[in-house]
């Protein structure tokens, strides 16, 4: 499940993210504090983080399957071209590690959970955010 997942992702294809979740599943990113409901609010969260990043790429670094739970290691990659976190378009690049869990009954996903940072990407692009402040350059 984990490679599907990540290529949908890669595919740039909103409607295969969702394609992979149970009707009344849950996309969790942990890192926004955002739970999406259902196949639909899959779709829609995957719709407008591709927005944002719309060469993104995620790359399996590895991955653990039990019955039911599948922990997927990856890299994820991408060029902000759209409106992100409130941060304006930068045109540049982010690369950030992190951790999916994969909640599966059925062939289908019920819940996924996506641990990241966040602040690292915020850091990586470096730009005006919309309300005219900066974030701060890396350490």
């Amino acid at each position: 499940m984990g490679h599907r997942w990540a290529a949908a992702w890669s595919e740039h294809d909103a409607d295969a993210v969702a394609g992979i979740f149970h009707d009344e599943g849950e996309y969790d990113d942990v890192a926004f504090g955002v739970v999406s409901p259902g196949r639909q609010g899959a779709r829609e969260w995957a719709a407008g983080f591709l927005a944002s990043f719309p060469d993104l790429h995620v790359a399996i670094v590895g991955a653990y399957a039990t019955d039911g739970l599948e922990v997927v290691e990856w890299r994820m990659s991408g060029t902000q071209l759209g409106e992100f976190d409130g941060i304006r378009p930068a045109r540049r690049r982010f690369v950030v590690r992190g951790v999916t869990l994969l909640h599966v009954r059925d062939g289908r996903v019920v819940r996924c959970s996506d641990y990241w940072d966040r602040a690292s990407v915020h850091r990586q692009l470096q730009v005006e955010n919309l309300d005219g402040t900066r974030d701060a350059p890396p350490h």
